[in-house]
């Protein structure tokens, strides 16, 4: 039961990251660079969420109360910013880059990592910011009473899972079963697909493949800004916005992207699923080796499956 139990709480814990993952392959597929900037774009987010919840911190370490309709604004504000600062990324310095190596585009994406870094600081101030865990007061509503029950269901055969988990559970799934519809059977989603097959051939068929990398790199801003909420909303602690809380999100997001296959835009989803399960049951099993365990499975994995597990290889015609 235990083990089941770990099962369940790892699917629950990786649903958050798996919006930051499928952000960093988005964009990876149609701009075919690695977006190291990712995880602070959601730090900015972050930030903004808290301050417009708490302006200025409480030095007693209390969290906020807000109303979940004002939680919710905040979350939108913070979004709507990640979503525009990405778009400008890609509308004033990637398309006027065009051309360079897939290495410059990394180092770029490096250097809006340090001005993040200084500006955030600068605009927000030094002290950690807090956020409240979401949902808190939802329990008298019928979504609240409807994640309570399940929680009680669960409870009952002995798996116990957590309120405020299974709501980010349910909000990633959500809007992460929207994306992967639009992708399949939208206009957006075939000039997606065409552009990260062949972006001058997609071109040549007409399709406006400026549009569709700005827009991915907006909607990827806006899923790992709200990745960064989800995840620091549960650990539901003082002080849990810092300036670098979301780089050791990045890395796993990462990992789980190379485990699952770049080559797809489901094989890292399912990858963040499967590391995090095994995360757990390593940090369990093979304290206090368990990073170095996961680690060195990955690169077995890697070995034997160099596309990933759900890669898929692409032969082009000359």
């Amino acid at each position: 039961m235990f083990v089941i139990d770990l099962i369940f709480n790892s699917l629950l814990q990786a649903a958050p990251l798996a919006l930051a993952t499928f952000a960093i392959v988005l964009i990876f597929k149609t701009s075919f660079t690695t977006n190291f900037a990712q995880g602070m774009i959601g730090t900015l987010a972050a930030y903004i969420t808290a301050y417009i919840l708490m302006p200025v911190p409480d030095v007693q370490g209390n969290l906020p109360s807000p109303t979940f309709s004002a939680y919710l604004l905040a979350i939108l504000a913070g979004i709507m910013v990640s979503f525009l600062f990405s778009m400008l990324i890609d509308v004033l310095v990637f398309r006027n880059a065009k051309f360079i190596s897939p290495v410059s585009k990394q180092i770029v994406t490096m250097g809006v990592v340090l001005i993040l870094s200084g500006f955030i600081p600068f605009l927000f101030g030094i002290s950690d910011r807090s956020l409240p865990r979401i949902g808190g007061n939802l329990t008298d509503t019928f979504i609240g009473k409807f994640l309570i029950s399940v929680v009680d269901m669960f409870g009952g055969i002995g798996i116990r899972i957590k309120y405020h988990m299974l709501l980010g559970f349910f909000i990633a799934f959500i809007i992460l079963a929207i994306i992967f519809v639009m992708l399949k059977y939208t206009k957006w989603g075939l000039g997606v697909r065409a552009t990260a097959s062949n972006e001058k051939v997609a071109s040549m068929m007409g399709i406006n493949t400026r549009f569709i990398t700005a827009m991915s790199w907006a909607i990827a801003g806006g899923l790992g800004a709200l990745a960064a909420v989800l995840i620091a909303s549960n650990k539901g602690t003082f002080g849990n916005v810092t300036i670098y809380f979301m780089i050791a999100i990045q890395v796993q997001a990462f990992f789980a992207a190379i485990l699952g296959g770049f080559s797809t835009f489901h094989g890292p989803v399912i990858g963040i699923v499967i590391l995090t399960t095994l995360n757990n049951l390593f940090s369990t099993y093979f304290n206090p080796w368990g990073n170095t365990v996961l680690y060195l499975f990955i690169i077995f994995i890697v070995l034997l499956k160099p596309l990933g597990l759900f890669g898929k290889k692409i032969a082009k015609k000359v």
